[in-house]
């Protein structure tokens, strides 16, 4: 059953990352969807890595702590506040590690968009949800290819 949830979480990841590329924006039906999912998951056994409500819901706040600071300084859009909440319900105290390898790849992807900054067709922003999904999807795999305890 969990593994039927990890495969809707990865679905759900992808078409984030591969909809924040291409749009740079997420939309609030997938965001929506992403919650429902994890709440539905938290009801049973379908929970991919195991948590209980109350680590879901630490990971949601800490989503929540995590970018409300930037939305003030305008670094990140109002779908980027709502996806990383999302993830932490998916992924509780493993958020940490989708923001640190989320921010190393997008510090990554900025040092890349400036050395072509004066190509026409740079973007003016950088798909901050494409790289916390990436992130998120590394830590989902490589938390259901752990052997079990």
């Amino acid at each position: 059953m969990a593994t039927t949830a990890a495969l809707a979480l990865a679905a759900w990841l992808a078409s984030a990352a591969v909809w924040d590329l291409a749009r740079r924006r997420l939309p609030n039906a997938l965001m929506l969807a992403g919650g429902l999912a994890a709440g539905l998951a938290l009801l049973g056994p379908a929970q991919p890595l195991g948590l209980d409500a109350r680590a879901a819901a630490g990971g949601g706040l800490a989503g929540l702590a995590l970018t409300l600071p930037f939305y003030r300084l305008r670094w990140l859009g109002g779908g980027d506040v709502k996806f990383l909440p999302v993830v932490g319900l998916w992924f509780g105290q493993h958020l940490a590690w989708i923001w640190i390898l989320g921010s190393i790849t997008l510090g990554l992807h900025a040092v890349a968009a400036s050395r072509a900054a004066r190509a026409p067709a740079a973007p003016r922003s950088l798909p901050y949800g494409s790289h916390m999904a990436v992130a998120a999807l590394a830590v989902l795999a490589l938390q259901c290819l752990r052997p079990a305890a």
